[in-house]
């Protein structure tokens, strides 16, 4: 669990809010806070990819330094899917988290959206729904 709380965590981070570590956090809280357009789901898509794949970086590069268990230890983040659902304002980044112990976490980030305006544009609050497996 310590493990799925350090990538919602840090995906969620915005970078420059943490002064210890400027750099820090992928983003997609204030990505959220910028609104998205449901015409532009392949620009949604690749943000969301590049957001993850910065908030996997961040983290192996700071646990390379620590001692950790197989089951707190980041081994991958794959983002299996990235949808949108005008109908029911929902956005969903399906991401599955896995530690080098071969535990995984199926999380979806976030999974439901704020508010729709007239112009097609909708605001993300940040909920995270996390589903834990063995392999």
């Amino acid at each position: 669990e310590g493990l799925v709380q350090l990538v919602a965590k840090t995906i969620l981070t915005t970078p420059g809010t943490d002064i210890w570590s400027p750099e820090y956090g992928g983003g997609l809280y204030s990505y959220q806070a910028n609104g998205i357009n449901s015409s532009k789901m392949n620009l949604v898509t690749s943000d969301i990819l590049s957001i993850v794949k910065r908030s996997e970086d961040q983290i192996r590069k700071k646990q390379s330094s620590l001692i950790l268990n197989d089951d707190e230890k980041l081994k991958s983040l794959q983002v299996l899917s990235v949808t949108f659902d005008l109908g029911t304002l929902a956005i969903v980044a399906h991401i599955l988290v896995t530690a080098y112990s071969g535990l995984t976490a199926d999380m979806r980030l976030p999974n439901q959206l704020g508010r729709y305006s007239s112009e097609d544009e909708v605001i993300l609050p940040n909920p995270v729904s996390i589903y834990n497996s063995k392999p």
